[in-house]
């Protein structure tokens, strides 16, 4: 797994998990610090399962057993004081906050998404999926729902740096044409739950033909991370008043803007070439039209070329 922090870990993979591990890992996300003073034994008696299935949970987010994992939660919790005083930072908009209360409650929440999600993505992650992308004669974006936006938003940035990039809005488009490609393209998924059922599908064509598969989402363990080469988790915090979808959409654009950052830095040359020739792609031109009435000036127009 990815050196994400424990409690992220545990985060994660908490949908994938047997019944009895979620027991586990909803003790322990409630009750952090009174783990840290547990033995396995201790902490199975408290959350009302065996030993084995402790062991099972530690060895199921990541750890080779109950001692490592008391490790690197005694070092997530070694900050408590300070995300103690955050919390009324961080905490959900109330009706009947004053507009400068809710305006910073929205921020400061996106911003603590947008600082978690760097402190757990992999940095080699993000370079091997940058180099699949440089390197994709096809570079396919698939996503569904609140998703789509962040997908139109990587086709334009990655256009301009002359990569061939297509994305469909209509799921059964998108399932054909993934048909069509092959062990020299990439294909970028993106799902904040990892379990919609139409990327699944998607990228499960794409798989079978041997496309590399690049997923950005916040579940590990999932059927989308499962058909992935590389996986970037992102986080977000769901309130009563603001979704996951909300939030998620800021990170997730953070990621693309990193990527395509990555991706133009291993040519900086070709990058700035190709952004040079994609800044005006339509061949119109502003043509300043000063036409006196009433002593205003109109405006100016684009108009195309004039047929020869």
């Amino acid at each position: 797994m990815s050196a994400k922090s424990c409690i992220l870990r545990i985060r994660s993979t908490f949908d994938s998990l047997c019944h009895a591990q979620q027991k586990v890992a909803q003790f322990v996300l409630e009750n952090p610090q009174e783990v840290l003073s547990s033995s396995i034994s201790e902490l199975a008696k408290k959350a009302r399962v065996s030993e084995a299935t402790v062991l099972r949970f530690t060895r199921a987010i990541g750890y080779e057993g109950y001692s490592h994992f008391r490790i690197a939660l005694a070092e997530d919790t070694a900050t408590q004081s300070l995300r103690q005083g955050l919390e009324k930072i961080h905490e959900d908009v109330n009706v009947g906050d004053s507009f400068e209360a809710i305006f910073r409650k929205v921020l400061y929440s996106s911003v603590d998404s947008l600082s978690t999600t760097m402190n757990q993505v992999d940095g080699k992650s993000i370079e091997k999926a940058a180099n699949l992308i440089y390197h994709a004669s096809t570079l396919f974006l698939v996503a569904v729902g609140n998703s789509q936006p962040i997908a139109m938003d990587a086709v334009h940035r990655f256009l301009k740096l002359g990569k061939k990039t297509v994305f469909f809005t209509d799921p059964v488009a998108a399932a054909m044409f993934a048909r069509l490609l092959g062990p020299n393209d990439t294909v970028v998924a993106i799902s904040f739950s990892g379990l919609s059922v139409d990327v699944i599908e998607i990228v499960k064509i794409a798989k079978e033909n041997s496309a590399k598969i690049v997923a950005i989402t916040s579940q590990d363990n999932t059927p989308l991370t499962d058909l992935s080469d590389v996986k970037i988790f992102s986080y977000s915090k769901e309130t009563r008043f603001r979704t996951e979808a909300m939030e998620s959409r800021i990170v997730q654009l953070s990621i693309i803007d990193a990527l395509f950052v990555s991706v133009a830095m291993i040519n900086p040359q070709k990058a700035l070439r190709e952004i040079q020739s994609t800044t005006n792609p339509l061949p119109y031109k502003v043509v300043p039209k000063r036409q006196r009435m009433g002593g205003d000036v109109q405006k100016q127009h684009l108009v195309p070329p004039s047929t020869p």
